[in-house]
C-alpha cells in the first residue's frame, strides 16, 4: 500500500498482508510486515488492527483518537501509552458567533461593498497533542491512565477567512476573502479561562 500525497488524516482498519517486505510506505517510511506477524509458520501473514495515518508522515501509529463520548462524562479521560499523540472530537457544548467584516471589491470603475451575516460556529476544534509537551496542567481537565496528569485541549486556530462568492458588474462569480487575521481561539479551554456559554 502506497501513501502518497496524503493531505487529511486517515484511519485504516485490519491491514492483513502476505508476502510483502512493507505493509505501507509513505513518503520514504515504511512498516516492515516482519514487525507485524500473526503467525509463526507458512502463510507468513502480518496485520495491523488500527492504522493512523498523519497528513505529514511523521507517524503511522502512534495516534490515539479520542472518542466523542468523552466530552459526555463527568471527568473526562482516555488511555494511552506514551509516547503517543492524541486527537480529541470537535467540542459540541456551547456555540459562538463571529462577526464577518465589510469588504470592497472593486473592477475598473466599478465597487462594491459585500456584507456577509455573522457566523455562527457550533464547533470547537482542537489540536493533536502530544501528552507531556506543551500540555497544561492543573486541577481538572481530561484525565490519562498515565503518569501525565490532566491536560487541557488546545483549541485549534486558522489564520483565513473563508471565500465569499459574488457577482462582478459583468455577471461573473468570483471570490474574495476578509484581509484581516480571522479571530484567535481561546488558549485552551481550561484552566483558568472560563467554560464558553451556550449562544454567546
Amino acid at each position: 500500500m502506497l501513501l502518497q500525497g496524503n493531505h487529511a488524516s486517515i484511519r485504516i482498519q485490519h491491514l492483513i498482508t502476505i508476502g510483502t517486505k512493507y505493509m505501507a510506505v509513505m513518503e520514504g517510511q515504511g512498516i516492515l510486515a516482519t514487525d507485524n506477524l500473526n503467525v509463526d509458520a507458512h502463510p507468513f501473514w502480518s496485520q495491523i488492527s488500527v492504522l493512523d495515518v498523519a497528513s505529514d508522515g511523521a507517524q503511522f501509529n502512534d495516534m490515539v483518537w479520542a472518542s466523542p463520548d468523552i466530552w459526555n462524562m463527568d471527568e473526562p479521560e482516555f488511555s494511552c501509552v506514551p509516547p503517543c499523540r492524541v486527537k480529541f472530537p470537535p467540542y459540541t457544548g456551547a456555540t459562538s458567533v463571529v462577526n464577518f467584516p465589510l469588504m470592497t471589491v472593486s473592477s475598473g470603475a466599478w465597487t462594491s461593498t459585500i456584507t456577509v451575516p455573522p457566523m455562527t460556529l457550533s464547533k470547537l476544534g482542537f489540536e493533536i497533542m502530544t501528552p507531556g509537551e506543551g500540555c497544561g496542567a492543573g486541577g481538572g481537565g481530561l484525565q490519562r491512565r498515565t503518569a501525565f496528569g490532566p491536560i487541557w485541549p488546545i483549541p485549534a486556530t486558522t489564520s483565513n477567512w473563508p471565500a465569499v462568492a459574488y457577482r462582478g458588474p459583468d455577471g461573473k462569480s468570483s471570490t474574495a476573502s476578509p484581509t484581516g487575521a480571522f479571530p484567535t481561539s481561546p488558549p485552551s479551554i481550561g484552566p483558568g479561562p472560563a467554560p464558553p456559554q451556550m449562544g454567546a
